[in-house]
């Protein structure tokens, strides 16, 4: 995953990609290969989809927790690959977050 790890992070796949969340924080990892001058150096680069929650009480179990906020950052990074139109075209769909492994 790229970027800094989060700590105490349950690990999950979202639509095959992998994801981490914890109590504050979500976040998954993607490559977005964008045109002209910069195709080079996208090809490279790792794009992170972060959402971080702050206040307020939870509630629900972990888990619940973790996949609404594993989507929701799913779908606010869906919109910026299109602003930046990723000719890779690396968000589609829906997020499916499923349980990952480690």
């Amino acid at each position: 995953m790229a970027g800094r790890p989060l700590r105490n992070a349950n690990r999950y796949v979202v639509n095959g990609l992998p994801a981490e969340a914890n109590e504050g924080d979500a976040k998954f990892s993607f490559s977005c290969v964008m045109r002209g001058e910069l195709r080079d150096a996208s090809r490279r680069a790792q794009m992170i989809g972060w959402v971080s929650l702050t206040g307020g009480p939870r509630e629900g179990p972990q888990r619940e927790w973790d996949v609404q906020h594993v989507a929701l950052s799913y779908l606010m990074a869906q919109k910026a690959v299109e602003v930046l139109g990723c000719e890779n075209k690396p968000l589609q769909g829906e997020p499916v977050v499923k349980p990952g492994k480690g």
